[in-house]
């Protein structure tokens, strides 16, 4: 083993980097515990999914309260809640003799949680992910409802649902997609709710997956969903850290929101059991390429597979991208798609006003190439390669911007604009 040091990454305002899918011991118990996770550019402390309610009585749950009260949230880190409706009131209450209300009515009888149910168990659900909230207090929730995919065929078959498919003259997936509407909304609002009452802003939600350019599992429609039932986009990036995959899927979905509409990605450092490991230099590249497509940060799947030159990599890009922050939040995509010159490289771009940052990457090669980029500007502008600081002029005519790339870190992030001086005095 080799060691070495991380710089510390500077505060973040705007941008989300945050453990995701983990509990406080795997927080609390590292090294440094709360600050290190802090210098390596962590925004939010996490608590996990399946956090039963049986939990809250426990010395465990006090001390992991204890640890985000008493040192996360001093050490500058706000704190993410993650939970997976339905499938927990499922896991909680299923053996009860009554819970067969849940399901769907079929012939024959089965067990399929049904998307029009708004019984007992239903509103049980919501107090529960309410409670959570109330005991918690987090600044950020992402919520995984993965129990819907046979939707489109039990809406047709279930005799409540398809009564409200004759009654509201709707389609199978308009029901499908309508109900879970429905369902967010409220919950939504329950916890907002909550949050009035505590004296607190309502925190954001997000939908696992749930996505403006596709509906996941033929239930989540990004425009029934967006304001009242999510606050913002949060798409599944599992490419095994293959940065250009992970461009296309938030550019995609960037093309498709309301332009206010945040971005934060699940994002799987090479990990999974599917994919095997990624060198941690991609996962550099591939947070650079959700971010300069317009995401706004990242939840992990799973934390407990970072590594210590993952984290220098994340660290790394809150460092270089501190200062723009609020290009990132209020950016609209580029299209790069006649920016590149030769054969060589890839280019992503986002603008806001008259700045811009520019990404240019080559991912099929592993030794020195050259990547090449005629940067469309309407008046002369500086060009800043975030790594070295070297500016280059360009202007209307001589706008070509090219970089030399070596390393495992395998793209380059440039600052387009005339503010460079007074965004970096600011940090």
């Amino acid at each position: 083993l080799t060691p070495f040091e991380i710089p510390p990454a500077p505060a973040l305002n705007r941008l989300v980097f945050a453990h995701g899918w983990t509990g406080t011991p795997l927080q609390s118990g590292w090294p440094g515990g709360a600050k290190a996770l802090r210098h390596f550019g962590f925004t939010h402390a996490s608590v996990g999914s399946w956090e039963m309610p049986s939990f809250y009585g426990t010395p465990e749950f006090a001390e992991s309260q204890k640890w985000l009260d008493q040192e996360a949230r001093p050490a500058g880190l706000k704190v993410c809640l993650t939970d997976s409706p339905f499938h927990i009131m499922e896991a909680l209450w299923a053996q009860e003799p009554d819970f067969a209300e849940a399901y769907g009515e079929t012939d024959p009888p089965g067990k399929r949680l049904c998307l029009s149910y708004r019984g007992k168990y239903y509103q049980k659900e919501i107090e529960r992910i309410v409670e959570r909230y109330r005991r918690r207090q987090p600044d950020l929730i992402s919520l995984d409802v993965e129990c819907f995919g046979h939707a489109l065929e039990h809406v047709q078959k279930c005799a409540p649902c398809r009564k409200l498919l004759d009654d509201r003259g709707v389609t199978p997936e308009e029901l499908a997609t309508d109900l879970y509407a429905e369902t967010a909304r409220e919950l939504a609002a329950a916890i907002a709710q909550a949050a009035r009452d505590l004296g607190q802003t309502p925190p954001p939600i997000g939908f696992y997956h749930a996505s403006p350019a596709y509906r996941y599992q033929n239930v989540f429609d990004f425009a029934k969903l967006y304001p009242a039932g999510c606050q913002f986009n949060n798409p599944e990036v599992y490419v095994r850290c293959w940065p250009a995959a992970a461009a296309e899927i938030i550019r995609a979905d960037k093309r498709l929101l309301p332009p206010e509409c945040p971005i934060i990605a699940w994002t799987s450092p090479g990990t999974l059991d599917w994919e095997g490991e990624a060198p941690s230099g991609r996962l550099f590249d591939t947070l650079m390429e959700e971010l300069l497509n317009g995401a706004t940060g990242t939840l992990y799947y799973l934390p407990v597979h970072l590594c210590s030159e993952d984290l220098a990599a994340q660290a790394q890009v809150a460092r270089l991208l501190a200062p723009f922050e609020e290009i990132i939040a209020t950016s609209t995509l580029c299209d790069t798609k006649e920016w590149r010159q030769g054969s060589t490289g890839h280019v992503s771009a986002i603008r806001s006003g008259d700045e811009m940052l520019v990404l240019l990457a080559d991912y099929e090669h592993l030794g020195k190439t050259t990547v090449e980029a005629r940067i469309p500007v309407e008046r002369p502008v500086d060009a800043v390669e975030l790594f070295t600081g070297k500016r280059t002029r360009l202007a209307p005519g001589a706008n070509l911007l090219r970089v030399t790339i070596e390393g495992g870190y395998r793209s380059r992030p440039f600052y387009i604009g005339n503010r460079w001086r007074e965004r970096v005095a600011r940090r």
